[in-house]
């Protein structure tokens, strides 16, 4: 089992390691690094959202195939362990054991600052060069542009979706939040949009060299899975390993972990809520859920949950001291302010859990956890209280 003080050293860098407007940082340790990536081919997946379930379709595909696959996704849910898997299979602890000291000598000579996000990319390349595998499919943290994955030279980029998220960063529009996402694209290499993803700063990057999903279903994984069929046709993967990769889903995207129904679902901006909406229509038509809510802070409820009107009969207001969400009683009041009569101050996630109504759990990676462990699922769980997103 990995010692704490290592498991603490990596967690503070979610607190003191900013993003970046530039590669600069990660550039550095590449080159310390012997630009690991470029033992492997490598798959790019930039989007709103989508593009977690749209990569572990693809890996799934892949190794179904019979190619050996590396999976680098974000954020993580019950340890930062999930994020690099090999076949499906967590990043051992003996290897991080083994491997970050090294990492940390060198940052520490070399007065770099790493990122959270920037640490574990690096640590992925490692890994998956150590174990000697055939293609990567790693998903972008946040943007594309200046995001540390984007050192690699891809042999095919996918851009899942464009919607209003992460502004502060990416900027006002969706202009400008396509520029950054565009910033994964290369010359030459093909690009694969989902059907919300045709904005002029991609389309205009990839100066033809594209391939448009088709449109799909209101139900969200019905999208997934035509931007993951189109990106492992191209890739020229047979229909029956293809098929293996569509029939999966990462854990909390419309997770439904009791016949109840309990569903936890990651729905953190407002188009999230929409197709979290439309999946409770498609999937449970007539049904109105008690609803338990966390969000981030800077986030607005009152506008994410008009999208979810009618579709809820009451909304527990929840937290659990994240650094990153919001205090209960402040989510509460905003929805009050704003005439949602419906919403309460839940005292308790086991309060919300113990309420024997078709229940949903959204709002935020960061309770998540906290609420498939209350429900008795058992995962490898960081002895760390901070859990950091991208």
């Amino acid at each position: 089992m990995i010692g704490q003080d290592l498991v603490h050293r990596i967690f503070s860098y979610a607190v003191r390691g900013k993003s970046a407007n530039s590669l600069d940082r990660m550039r550095c340790i590449d080159e310390w690094q012997g630009h690991r990536h470029r033992r492997f081919v490598s798959i790019h997946v930039a989007g709103t959202n989508g593009k977690g379930s749209v990569s572990l379709k693809i890996a799934t595909a892949l190794k179904a195939a019979g190619r050996n696959v590396g999976l680098y996704t974000s954020p993580h849910i019950s340890t930062y362990r999930e994020r690099i898997q090999v076949n499906g299979s967590m990043i051992s602890e003996e290897f991080v054991e083994h491997y970050l000291p090294k990492l940390f000598a060198f940052i520490d000579k070399e007065g770099v600052q790493p990122s959270f996000f920037e640490l574990l990319t690096a640590l992925a390349f490692e890994y998956f060069a150590s174990q000697h595998i055939d293609i990567a499919v790693l998903e972008v943290g946040l943007g594309g542009m200046y995001d540390s994955t984007n050192v690699i030279d891809p042999k095919l980029c996918v851009i899942t979706s464009i919607s209003p998220d992460h502004m502060d960063i990416l900027g006002p529009t969706l202009e400008t939040i396509a520029r950054a996402k565009a910033g994964i694209i290369k010359k030459g290499v093909p690009v694969v949009l989902g059907p919300r993803a045709c904005l002029a700063p991609i389309l205009e990057a990839a100066k033809g060299n594209l391939i448009v999903a088709p449109a799909a279903s209101a139900f969200y994984d019905d999208e997934n899975n035509a931007i993951a069929r189109t990106a492992l046709e191209k890739l020229g993967i047979p229909e029956p390993a293809i098929q293996v990769g569509l029939a999966c889903r990462p854990p909390c995207r419309f997770e439904i972990v009791d016949p109840r129904p309990i569903i936890l679902d990651a729905a953190h901006n407002l188009d999230g809520f929409a197709h979290l909406r439309a999946a409770l229509d498609a999937k449970y038509p007539n049904v109105r859920f008690h609803m338990a809510l966390a969000l981030g802070k800077g986030k607005d409820p009152a506008l994410f949950m008009a999208a979810m009107s009618g579709a809820v009969s009451r909304i527990g207001c929840v937290s659990n001291g994240h650094s990153r969400l919001m205090g209960a009683d402040e989510l509460l009041g905003r929805l009050q302010t704003k005439g949602f009569s419906n919403a309460y101050l839940a005292q308790s996630l086991d309060e919300v859990l113990q309420t024997s109504d078709p229940l949903v759990v959204c709002g935020s990676f960061f309770i998540l956890n906290d609420v498939r462990r209350a429900l008795g699922i058992q995962v490898p769980t960081d002895p760390c209280v901070f859990t950091p997103g991208r």
